[in-house]
Formats: structure tokens, sequence, C-alpha cells
């Protein structure tokens, strides 16, 4: 209960703290996209498996993903200095977050007891939402800015209901 708290408390102040001044808005974007998904995902990660009685997730995913987030976060810190673009940053972001919904994925498909039809509705919003992941990282290559920054906003949308569902339902029957 404490993890969904500590995020909406996070999420409604980085909303806040984005609204007070555009100058601002980026690092709010840096801090729920490219921070929080260092604690989240490794929370998710290491919790879903044991939850839904799945394998657990690879190292290498984990390492690969762990690797992105750091390179993304060394690209943002490099685009503060003006010595490279953005674009590094979001295409390094878009692949670390679509190998984690994917990894959800995997997660949720292998789970013994997957028949039940919400366990699948949720599968498919995290497919769903990797596959935007995947669409963002291609319109930042292509240079498409409003076709990334559409689909990692829906991408995190069919992330976080999922997941909120499943934190809900653990904590509901616990």
């Amino acid at each position: 209960m404490s993890l969904l708290s500590l995020e909406g408390v996070l999420g409604f102040s980085l909303a806040v703290w984005a609204g007070l001044s555009l100058e601002l808005a980026p690092q709010a974007f840096n801090l729920l996209y490219g921070v929080l998904p260092f604690f989240l995902f490794g929370l998710l990660l290491q919790h879903y498996p044991r939850w839904l009685r799945s394998r657990a997730v690879a190292q290498l995913r984990f390492s690969v993903i762990g690797l992105l987030l750091l390179t993304a976060q060394l690209f943002w810190l490099l685009n503060a200095w003006d010595l490279i673009g953005l674009l590094p940053y979001l295409i390094a972001l878009s692949a670390a977050w679509y190998l984690l919904l994917d990894g959800l994925r995997q997660l949720y498909r292998l789970a013994p007891g997957n028949g039940y039809r919400h366990e699948r509705w949720i599968n498919h919003a995290l497919g769903l939402g990797a596959l935007l992941f995947l669409l963002g990282g291609v319109g930042g290559l292509s240079g498409e800015f409003a076709v990334l920054w559409l689909s990692i906003l829906l991408g995190l949308g069919l992330f976080l209901l999922p997941t909120l569902l499943l934190f809900w339902l653990r904590l509901r029957l616990s």
C-alpha cells in the first residue's frame, strides 16, 4: 500500500512541479520516465514472478535494462551541458521501456493461471504499451517527435493501468 501512496504522491508532486514553470517540465519528465523506473521496475520484475508463479526474469534482461536506463541518464546529463541533443536520451529511454514492458508481458504470458479474462486484458495492454514505446523509438529516429511523445504517453498509460490493477488485487487478496 505504501508503494501506491508513494507513487501517487510522486505523480502529483511531479505534475504540480511541471505546472509551475515550463523550464522544469523536462526535469519532471526525466524523473517520471527516467528515474522512477529504476525503483519501480526493479520491484515489479522481482516480485511479479513470485506473485504470478511464473519464471524469473533473465539476468541478462535486468542488466540490459539497467544499462539502457543508465545510458539514458548519461545522455540526459550530456544534453543538460549542451554536448548532445535530446534524441539519444529519448531513444535509449524508449528502448529501456520497451524491454521493461515486454518483460512484464512475458511474465503474464508464462504464468500458469493466465486463463482468466482480466489477465489476458492485462497482457494485451502491456504488449500494446511495449509496441507503443518501440514506435516511439522509431518516431524519434525518424524525426517524428509528435509520434514519439504520443506513443510514450500512451505506452505509460497502458503500463500503469495493469500495474496498479495487479497491486490492488494483490493487496485485496492478501
